[in-house]
């Protein structure tokens, strides 16, 4: 059933108050792990064993692992903020903040493994399908389902089984549409992709997908319009993982290309390994010159005091694979990085040490500056969505919270959209 709610929950924090933050270390790993590309992915396996009941009963969440657990993604094209994290049951849910009209709806007992960034739909999954560590919309990994629903936010009021086995048309600047396939049999992502000219009369290209690729995350388009990229997901059922990458070494990890195509011939113009250390996908993002940027977490560098950087890579139809520099000491004490999505001007980042960066025709700039982000995705149109986990005092009980805001691309102008449930901490069904 959706709960309709007239105005965006507030929270109990009043304003100005500071709110005391704690990281104890088992949660903190995973905080900084969840929705990023990292290099030290094995520090969260023992947060994210045993998430759901191996009964098949109901699905549920440890408590020590909730502010971990709470994902969140632009779908419509910045209209809808889509909130994965879990209620007072710890019952996987999905809430949906209406950017027009500042209502929020909410579905229980789903994981959402798919969001469409331009058109308003998103797939999901029943959580009591699930009976293992979760394959989110986030990570490289893909299964193939149980059962597999798709909710229109435009239109439907609940999510709807046996929907088209196809992602809904995204238009490109250059004046072709995509049109992304699903194969249920292989996952929950799309597995072919079409692309057709909306002037043309004809049937379009099929994109020369390479036998590697069973299924894939979008990228998407690039800002000429000429080329749409693709990332290829892993698949979990043969590698025997699901939502717990950091449990496979990375020599046991397939490797997995970033793929770019010709819009007009739908051949494969230029192509490039990811890093294995990476748990977020996409990890690139579209850059100027239609250019493609990301984080090599694979090629982590340290320092004498410890501090950590990593090496960037980038890839373009025009001259393949490259490395870009970004500024001296930019990149001190970064352990992970977020790929938060692409606008007119450049490719944008945030790296964990309260950086925003934006990577355009100029290499990288310093856009702003952020607190922290557990999760966090861009859209123009919408704003930076994040959410992070906030602790609050009230002299005797101390609880948290999955908060989520909306800021403007330099990390300014914050306003909080919605909260979850506040949850007194050392009491939950994890302890």
């Amino acid at each position: 059933m959706i709960d309709e709610r007239d105005a965006p929950p507030r929270s109990l924090v009043p304003p100005g108050l500071p709110v005391r933050k704690r990281w104890p270390l088992g949660i903190g790993i995973v905080i900084l792990l969840i929705g990023t590309c990292v290099g030290m992915s094995y520090l969260a396996s023992t947060v994210l064993q045993d998430v759901f009941s191996p009964t098949g009963g109901q699905a549920s969440m440890p408590s020590s692992a909730y502010g971990a657990s709470t994902l969140v993604g632009w779908s419509g094209g910045g209209r809808y903020a889509i909130i994965q994290y879990f209620d007072e049951g710890s019952v996987p849910t999905v809430a949906v903040w209406d950017r027009e009209t500042e209502k929020t709806r909410l579905q229980g007992g789903y994981i959402v493994v798919g969001i469409e960034s331009e058109a308003p739909q998103i797939w999901l999954e029943p959580a009591k399908d699930v009976i293992a560590p979760f394959d989110s919309f986030s990570d490289p990994i893909d299964h193939k389902p149980a059962q597999l629903f798709a909710w229109r936010l435009d239109g439907g009021d609940s999510p709807q089984d046996s929907p088209p086995a196809k992602w809904r048309s995204w238009p490109g600047p250059g004046g072709y549409i995509a049109y992304l396939e699903l194969d249920v049999l292989k996952g929950c992502m799309p597995a072919k992709l079409l692309i057709n000219n909306n002037e043309s009369s004809g049937e379009g290209v099929k994109a020369a997908l390479p036998e590697s690729t069973r299924t894939f995350t979008p990228v998407g388009w690039s800002p000429s319009g000429k080329y749409f990229a693709i990332e290829e997901l892993m698949d979990g059922n043969e590698i025997g993982v699901l939502g717990e990458l950091v449990l496979l070494r990375q020599s046991e990890q397939p490797d997995r290309k970033l793929l770019v195509f010709s819009a007009e011939t739908g051949e494969l113009a230029a192509e490039a390994v990811l890093p294995k250390g990476t748990i977020q996908t996409p990890c690139a993002a579209w850059g100027a010159n239609d250019t493609l940027y990301w984080a090599d977490t694979d090629a982590m560098q340290s320092n004498d005091d410890g501090g950590s950087a990593p090496d960037w890579r980038s890839l373009s139809v025009a001259s393949g694979a490259g490395t870009i520099a970004p500024p001296d000491g930019a990149m001190e004490m970064t352990w992970a990085v977020t790929t938060l999505g692409s606008d007119e001007a450049g490719a944008r980042f945030f790296t964990d040490n309260g950086r925003l960066w934006c990577i355009g025709a100029d290499g990288f700039a310093h856009a702003g500056n952020l607190r922290y982000a557990e999760s966090a995705d861009w859209d123009v149109r919408g704003g930076l969505l994040v959410t992070r986990t906030e602790y609050e005092w009230d002299g005797e009980v101390e609880r948290n919270y999955a908060s989520v805001s909306l800021f403007d691309e330099h990390g300014g102008s914050e306003r909080e959209i919605w909260h979850g449930p506040h949850m007194e901490v050392g009491r939950g069904p994890g302890f």
